[in-house]
């Protein structure tokens, strides 16, 4: 691939299905690049559907790291575990790597064709300990912007006792036409906090953490999917 060479993935519902406008790699195969890739629209150049998943597979050859072309590559995720490719240019399930690379329309996809039991709407709680410590969070908010969070800690004893939870997020805003991204957030027990703004106010919340950090309660018509990776 080179140029404005472009495969342009689905979007949508079938933004991750296996068989909709992506490419299917063998084992062994890889695309060549050549030069800076500036895909169609800006957008990205390919969805690649591996035969195999594993972190020992490369997919990518050739002018790999120029304009970051590595990043211009989503993967089908298999089954409910999200992938994306490195700077190798090959295969990785890792979290900060997803973090970065996923995109709005992936986010999207997988919660829409989430298995309903799975995705937590408002008014449900999560134990912060026991399911969301370390893990992938997709969510969209009240306001319909898709994001990502990754959940780097959890604290049941901190603050005078009300706890915290410390943790990375990302969201697509279509309102402000930008990503509103932040790493270290902290929120602690007994408080609210907005998504899309990336703030405490009254009105607009996503979530709740109760105190001693012991229920992350879902807010104004949000919604959250956690990640199996």
């Amino acid at each position: 691939m080179k140029g404005s060479t472009t495969v342009t993935p689905s979007i949508g519902l079938e933004a991750n299905e296996v068989g909709k406008n992506d490419v299917y790699l063998p084992v062994n195969a890889k695309i060549i690049i050549e030069g800076n890739l500036i895909p169609v629209d800006g957008g990205e150049a390919a969805r690649i559907t591996p035969e195999r998943y594993e972190t020992i597979r490369q997919v990518l050859g050739g002018d790999i790291t120029t304009g970051s072309n590595y990043t211009k590559f989503k993967v089908t995720p298999n089954g409910t575990e999200q992938w994306t490719v490195e700077s190798g240019g090959y295969l990785t399930n890792n979290k900060t790597d997803i973090f970065n690379n996923i995109t709005k329309d992936q986010i999207e996809a997988e919660i829409e064709a989430a298995n309903s039991a799975m995705v937590y709407t408002e008014g449900e709680s999560i134990n912060p300990t026991t399911i969301l410590n370390g893990k992938l969070v997709l969510y969209m908010t009240g306001k319909r912007d898709y994001g990502i969070m990754h959940v780097t800690e959890v604290n049941n004893t901190s603050n005078g006792g009300s706890g915290h939870i410390k943790f990375n997020y990302k969201t697509f805003r279509t309102y402000n036409s930008d990503v509103l991204q932040n790493s270290g957030e902290v929120v602690n027990g007994g408080t609210s906090f907005n998504l899309d703004s990336g703030g405490y106010g009254s009105s607009g919340n996503d979530f709740q953490l109760g105190t001693a950090a012991s229920q992350f309660k879902i807010l104004d018509n949000a919604k959250f999917y956690i990640l199996s990776n």
